[in-house]
């Protein structure tokens, strides 16, 4: 190909064109820099949600496991309840809700 390239004319166009083919390949080096620091970035941001979000279904769930056992102890103070006060009449009455309690 350099046999080929007679003038000055040719070897300067062959120039540009090379210098800018250098040019085209550090852009895409230095955009494919900053992707990889936005990639790290972004996936330190997602390490950090999920993170906050195991976090907020521990609490959720320690919660949830409060709020049952207070509701368990509510529904044998309501059985004790209707026990002493209405021995029979209710179990009578209700009977699908008696045996739920059971």
């Amino acid at each position: 190909m350099l046999a080929s390239l007679t003038t000055p004319t040719d070897y300067n166009s062959l120039s540009n064109v090379v210098a800018q083919r250098e040019r085209q390949l550090m852009t895409a080096i230095e955009e494919n820099a900053n992707q990889n620091e936005q990639i790290l970035t972004l996936r330190a941001q997602v390490e950090e949600l999920e993170k906050l979000r195991r976090e907020e279904i521990t609490d959720l769930n320690g919660a949830i496991a409060e709020y049952t056992a207070a509701i368990e102890g509510l529904e044998k103070q309501l059985l004790s309840v209707i026990k002493v006060n209405f021995p029979y009449s209710f179990a009578f009455a209700f009977p699908f809700f008696f045996a739920y309690l059971f």
